[in-house]
């Protein structure tokens, strides 16, 4: 039996046609509901996964081996990267959130994938740090300024509130001039 061309889209909340239900039936148990979704115009992966039940379909054990290749193990990387929640993920492959969960805690591969699509959306959500001067080839830096308070004179300016810098390197050349501290 060969699959129906659904060309035109279903309308949210329309009634399921023949052809709709044919192609249910024919793979509900072998792909995703997401993957469903694409083949059926109109219908999310949501609506296929409600529909299905309705009908009493059920998936088979294969669907959680398209998940557990290389490909479907590198989708889940970036869908847990790119999605916030559990919840979202499963949604967008077509699973109930509780099944994706008892999949991470039941199989390492799926782990491991969430775990790395978590660290990449920590790693890409985390302030760069600015980036730091670049040193100039054959420039000195200045001796740094400190401000200045050990003798009378610094003291009343730093008093009145004006700031003092040193610019000597060495204590006071007078006894009321700046100092070094």
């Amino acid at each position: 039996m060969s699959l129906p061309i659904i060309k035109t889209p279903a309308q949210r909340g329309s009634p399921w046609s023949k052809a709709e239900i044919a192609i249910l039936r024919k793979l509900y148990g072998t792909m995703s509901n997401a993957e469903l979704a694409k083949l059926l115009p109109g219908r999310s992966a949501a609506a296929v996964q409600r529909f299905g039940h309705h009908l009493g379909l059920a998936k088979s054990v294969k669907v959680i081996h398209l998940w557990r290749t290389k490909d479907g193990l590198a989708k889940l990387t970036e869908l847990f990267a790119t999605m916030p929640t559990l919840s979202s993920v499963a949604s967008e492959i077509g699973i109930n959130h509780n099944t994706l969960s008892r999949w991470v805690n039941t199989y390492h591969d799926i782990a491991k994938a969430a775990e790395e699509g978590r660290a990449l959306a920590a790693a890409r959500d985390k302030p760069k740090e600015a980036p730091k001067p670049k040193k100039l080839k054959g420039v000195k830096p200045k001796e740094p300024q400190h401000k200045c308070a050990t003798c009378e004179w610094a003291r009343k300016l730093v008093d009145s509130g004006r700031q003092v810098l040193c610019i000597w390197p060495t204590g006071c050349e007078r006894e009321e001039g700046p100092c070094s501290s």
